[in-house]
């Protein structure tokens, strides 16, 4: 009897909280034509979703807009090479509006992107010691949560997440997906530089951002 409960527990943990690609396709499609169907969806997929749908309702901020807000952690990612130039000076706006107050401000930068040997060289310039390299994002999320410990300040949870325009809407869904039930209560704070966009069409989401935004959720 145990055995078979042990082995149910586990066919659970596998297989509850991941909805069926064919349903999320079909939910995004509905998001983005407008049309008004209810689904029944379990309760981590549709906070997943609820985070999502709050993000593409929102005005998204831009290093020619605002200043970053206050931050433990900065996530640099997507930046291509020729964007580089573009994104140089929000990453020097975001580490140093940050660093200034917090000396043990940690950078983490994702390892695939095409710029990255001169983000990390940007970045120590400034003279940030805690440069930490990642490959995904369930990799970042475990990093981050091991140094915020049992800090529970809104200054310990918020992620400032850094990218272009056009990539903004999918990696702030990736982080979404990899912080699964988010226990910890993170926050993702937004900072983008324009690329190849202007300020009012960033700030509306198209029927293609609603579609590569649902689809970072993990279905089988």
């Amino acid at each position: 009897m145990k055995k078979i409960y042990l082995l149910l527990n586990i066919f659970f943990a596998l297989n509850s909280f991941s909805i069926n690609c064919k349903l999320l396709n079909e939910l995004a499609l509905n998001k983005a034509n407008k049309v008004n169907k209810k689904f029944t969806l379990d309760k981590l997929t549709a906070y997943k979703l609820e985070k999502i749908d709050e993000m593409l309702s929102d005005v998204l901020k831009t290093s020619e807009q605002l200043v970053p807000k206050q931050c433990w952690y900065i996530d640099i990612k997507g930046i291509k090479k020729e964007e580089f130039p573009l994104a140089k000076n929000a990453i020097k706006v975001s580490v140093l509006a940050n660093s200034t107050i917090n000396p043990n401000l940690n950078v983490f930068i994702q390892k695939d992107q095409e710029a990255f040997n001169d983000i990390v060289s940007l970045v120590k310039e400034y003279g940030i010691k805690n440069v930490y390299p990642y490959s995904n994002e369930k990799d970042l999320i475990k990093d981050i949560l091991k140094i915020k410990g049992s800090n529970s300040s809104l200054f310990h949870r918020r992620i400032l997440l850094l990218t272009s325009s056009k990539n903004m809407r999918v990696e702030y869904s990736k982080l979404i997906d990899a912080l699964e039930d988010n226990k910890e209560d993170m926050v993702i704070d937004n900072f983008a530089y324009l690329y190849n966009d202007t300020q009012e069409k960033y700030e509306f989401s198209t029927k293609q951002d609603i579609l590569n935004s649902y689809n970072q959720i993990h279905c089988k």
